[in-house]
């Protein structure tokens, strides 16, 4: 048995509170645009709650590591064997970490996914009456909606007016020069994890706090101009999408150059082009690679910050973040099928790719331009 319809009809508030009152058993899923959300209930509790994707597995791999809530071996053991197997990652660290712990990050994963549904008044849900619940067993939490909701509602509208101007994920922050006065614990946790400049995510992410109390420390030392933040990718002027950029969107980060070729010679065969409309067609499918490239080398940055999170220094080699789990192995090509290149050099690390010549002395794609 089960029942669906749209957030416009029937808020997010309205469906946890009927959940509760009825004591219902079941999973309760709730889209908003690309997002999702799933919420496993039993008799009206919330027992467990996750978002589609990799958020909540990044946010529980950098705080354990960042706050020393389990060993840095120990975390990337477990990651090491969630890649490896089809294991939950709770099941998975439940043989390595606490129950104490892992309960805390659970509870802070429920609500955290709970407080963002709670601003949607767009989308569309599904609630299913079952017993099947695939939750972890090894660790859970039950948590009532009367507390959920109290919380929840008040921050979910001063979430709304926070994040008209928060900085986005990937936009670099550090503290500012000179003293910094802190007027919260909060602000006194987030400052603690600024060591060096960070990405915004991967501060967010290693906070022990839940993500509303971290984003609104995070927002408070930003307006007295205790850290300084330059714009990410994500804060710049939306261009108009052009038949490049759908391109690369239909094609994906690694378009088989085989077939990218067929398809040109195709074209050309059907419509008689000229031998510079097929240079154009080369230069097209390099941008599309060019880009892809950019998207790998922005994906091997952030799995950088996690190995620092872990071990307190830079990797010698790529080589070492695959051997730890944090980084696959295809991941260390890039769309030409070339190495990337990556060294140290002092105090700074350089990464970069070399592009369809494969020239490891000129770089063509480099991280951070």
């Amino acid at each position: 048995m089960s029942f669906k319809g749209s957030l416009q009809s029937f808020s997010f508030t309205n469906i946890l509170q009927m959940i509760s009152l009825e004591k219902k058993t079941g999973l309760l899923q709730v889209e908003h645009g690309e997002t999702s959300i799933s919420v496993a209930f039993r008799e009206g509790q919330v027992i467990f709650a996750e978002r589609k994707g990799s958020k909540d597995l990044d946010r529980l791999k950098y705080t354990l590591a960042g706050n020393k809530l389990a060993p840095k071996e120990v975390v990337v053991r477990a990651i090491k064997e969630f890649n490896s197997t089809m294991e939950p990652i709770w099941t998975v660290f439940s043989r390595y970490a606490s129950k104490e712990v892992l309960t805390e990050m659970l509870e802070r994963q429920v609500k955290d996914c709970l407080f963002l549904a709670l601003q949607w008044e767009t989308g569309s849900y599904q609630f299913d009456i079952t017993d099947a619940l695939n939750v972890p067993q090894e660790v859970g939490v039950s948590l009532g909606i009367d507390t959920i909701l109290m919380e929840g509602c008040r921050i979910a509208d001063e979430w709304r007016v926070l994040a008209k101007t928060f900085p986005p994920g990937d936009a670099v922050v550090k503290k500012a020069e000179g003293p910094i006065k802190v007027n919260t614990e909060n602000e006194k946790l987030v400052l603690s994890y600024l060591k060096e400049s960070v990405p915004m995510e991967t501060l967010v992410n290693a906070s022990r706090l839940g993500e509303f109390e971290t984003s609104e420390a995070i927002n408070s030392l930003l307006k007295r101009g205790a850290l300084q933040v330059s714009a990410g990718k994500k804060g710049r002027k939306k261009e108009k999408a052009s038949p490049l950029v759908l391109l690369k969107r239909v094609a994906g980060m690694l378009v088989p150059a085989l077939a990218l070729l067929a398809a040109v010679a195709g074209v050309i065969a059907q419509s008689g082009r000229t031998v510079d409309s097929i240079q154009n067609q080369l230069k097209e499918m390099d941008a599309v690679h060019k880009a892809a490239a950019g998207s790998r080398l922005d994906l091997i940055f952030s799995r950088l910050q996690l190995y620092t999170s872990l071990y307190g220094e830079y990797p010698q080699s790529l080589n070492q973040l695959v051997q730890t789990g944090v980084l696959d192995e295809k991941d260390v090509h890039d769309p030409w099928g070339n190495p990337i290149q990556y060294f140290i050099k002092g105090s700074r690390f350089f990464l970069y790719s070399t592009g369809r010549k494969g020239d490891r002395t000129i770089p063509d794609v480099v991280f951070g331009e």
